[in-house]
């Protein structure tokens, strides 16, 4: 049996040193290329001085097995009807007009969206195709160019006539992960023009976008993905000469990052290590892209403000047991989030320094940087779920005030940061929405929380004193001590009473299994706090019988955007709605309408966006347009993914 698997290891090894071409290029050379990261603080950072060291510091540390982490499966989704309203949003004088741009989390800092206008011009990423469309004035729209790639399109970013574009996909021929940014000249929007096409093995983890530069966050595995499985079974197995290191091609070249451009830390005590690098690319310019690797753990979020970029890592809890073949490992939890601050100023990037702080964190919106300050939430496992709020000095990354144990027996489903105030949601059974004072950092305080049925899993500003929650209403279950998910649910909060937050309107949409993209990922949401017009993508599903008990599902009825009205005064009005599921043409009259959700996802609306009075709703197969006033069609594109 050992001979058969020594046998494939020389196979497999074979395999992969005949498909990985060799590159020599002298350290002089590549760093006519790139630029390698700063490094202000060496007190806990070490670069490699060669290969050999690089490659003594996995052998002795680094475990094949990935992490393997239980998961808690939460409580899970009443169809209210509500009469379509005549209400239009207000109209706008010729000053107003206006388009709207990617819903994001801290302005000047960009993201990465499948959809970016210019208020005259939609592109559009969608699998392995980027459409220009000419989308204003609507009646005259038409498909200007498509660009046709080869790999899975992430998302892309727009800076005036240049469009870049992020890929990430497996290449097979090189038996590796690969992610790309191309950059197009599309000043003549008929014929795109590539003119830059930079690459790096590994797979898309997040990117952002300041001024005229993209900051992308690629993660790789530290041993080749095609010798993970083997190590476990074979005795004596020669781990270094299938060590990773990031190979680049840009300007032209191919070649691998140099060993003293990857860092780790001496004192991190991993079990579970992997590349996370840092990439500040200059679009416009011809600027030498700034490129760092460091080896990390599972590296989880990042939050970027216009002067530093975070990166998280979780710490594990571990238990370890071995053999004389292999090493057995299981993860519990987390135990602590590792915090890694770097400054940033165009293509300088500089790591600073890093913190800990206890639990894990939700999502990008678990945090945020203001006045000099750095404010986090986080969910720690006592016996019970219990939740934090840490505030930490930017520069030395020192805890300086906290608040623990909040809503304990919850978990945290949204934060969001507003200034001088952190608005923080929980959830058991019932939706705490807690107000909290961190205008004294040293000093943070709870103002007040409201309990009502449900909760938020994603908070936006509606404006000083009013916040939108966006979730699921919820029915207390008489099983036990948790509640059932229902329908979609809109919220309007009043906080302008920090003491007494209220909630002054609602909206439910749909039934158990009800659902919504908004709920995982904030850009599939339109909102614009001048028209007040909120819009998002919602599946609807409805139950046969209204007195069907709260655990039981419904089943599809419908897809498409819901079109609001936001006031203070009249609260949430519907004022359309949109599917593109009528557009399908290929499709029997007579089918039953739930038959569309099995067979025509790409009929799904992802994106809505508007340029003037006109409403755009994006699926993988249309671009459908209609009049913001009267939700009258206009005119529809089809695509051809």
């Amino acid at each position: 049996m050992r001979k058969k698997i020594n046998l494939i290891i020389v196979i497999i090894t074979l395999i992969i040193l005949s498909t990985t071409p060799l590159f020599y290029h002298n350290t002089n050379e590549i760093n006519d290329h790139i630029k390698p990261i700063k490094i202000t603080n060496t007190d806990d950072i070490k670069s490699f001085s060669s290969y050999n060291e690089l490659s003594s510091f996995i052998t002795s540390r680094y475990s094949y097995k990935y992490p393997v982490v239980s998961t808690l499966e939460r409580a899970s989704f009443s169809l209210s009807t509500f009469p379509m309203s005549t209400v239009v949003p207000p109209a706008l004088t010729a000053e107003q007009y206006s388009y709207s741009k990617t819903n994001i989390q801290v302005e000047g800092v960009d993201e990465l969206d499948i959809v970016k206008t210019d208020g005259k011009y939609l592109y559009i990423a969608l699998k392995n195709i980027i459409y220009i469309i000419m989308a204003y004035p609507p009646h005259n729209a038409t498909i200007s160019s498509k660009i046709i790639l080869n790999k899975n399109i992430m998302g892309i970013f727009l800076f005036n006539n240049k469009l870049a574009a992020i890929l990430s996909d497996w290449n097979n021929n090189e038996k590796s992960y690969e992610t790309s940014i191309k950059v197009y000249d599309i000043t003549n929007k008929n014929t795109p023009i590539l003119i830059k096409d930079f690459t790096i093995n590994g797979y898309y983890f997040t990117s952002r976008s300041i001024s005229n530069y993209i900051y992308l966050i690629v993660k790789i595995p530290i041993i080749k993905p095609t010798i993970q499985y083997w190590k476990q079974y074979v005795e004596n197995f020669d781990l270094d000469q299938f060590i990773n290191i990031p190979e680049i091609k840009f300007n032209g070249l191919i070649f691998d990052l140099p060993v003293n451009q990857i860092y780790y830390f001496p004192s991190a005590n991993e079990t579970y290590y992997e590349y996370t690098t840092i990439i500040a690319f200059n679009v416009v310019d011809n600027e030498m892209p700034t490129i760092g690797t460091f080896l990390l753990g599972d590296t989880n979020n990042l939050y970027m403000s216009l002067n530093n970029l975070y990166i998280t890592s979780p710490k594990w809890e571990t238990i370890i047991k071995t053999s004389n073949k292999f090493t057995l490992i299981t993860r519990l939890n987390y135990e602590k989030s590792i915090i890694y601050r770097f400054s940033v100023n165009n293509n300088d990037i500089k790591y600073e320094t890093n913190s800990e702080v206890p639990g894990t964190i939700l999502n990008q919106f678990s945090m945020d940087e203001f006045n000099s300050y750095f404010r986090i939430v986080t969910t720690i496992w006592k016996e019970k779920p219990e939740n934090n709020l840490y505030i930490l000095d930017v520069k030395n990354m020192r805890i300086v005030g906290n608040i623990t144990g909040l809503a304990p027996g919850e978990w945290i489903y949204s934060a969001r940061f507003i200034g001088n105030r952190c608005y923080l949601v929980t959830f058991k059974k019932t939706d705490p929405l807690f107000v909290i004072d961190i205008k004294n950092p040293s000093a943070p305080k709870v103002l007040g929380w409201l309990k009502i049925p449900g909760f938020s899993n994603y908070l936006h500003p509606y404006d000083e004193t009013h916040l939108i929650g966006i979730g699921k209403d919820t029915i207390e279950a008489k099983e036990g001590d948790f509640a059932w998910y229902q329908g979609i649910k809109i919220s309007l909060f009043d906080v302008s009473d920090p003491q007494n937050p209220k909630e002054v309107t609602k909206y439910i949409i749909g039934d158990r299994g009800s659902d919504s993209p908004v709920l995982h990922d904030h850009k599939a949401l339109l909102f614009d706090p001048v028209r007040k017009i909120l819009a998002l993508p919602v599946l609807i599903t409805q139950k046969d019988n209204p007195n069907a008990p709260p655990y039981e599902y419904g089943k599809p009825v419908w897809q498409g955007a819901y079109i609001f009205n936001v006031s203070l005064n009249q609260g949430l009005i519907l004022i359309g709605r949109i599917s593109h599921l009528n557009k399908t043409g290929n499709i029997a009259e007579n089918l039953d309408l739930r038959q569309y959700f099995v067979y025509n996802e790409d009929y799904f609306i992802k994106r809505i966006i508007y340029i003037n009075d006109a409403i755009y709703t994006i699926s993988n197969r249309i671009v459908l347009i209609n009049n913001l006033t009267n939700m009258t069609e206009i005119n529809n594109i089809a695509l051809s993914t």
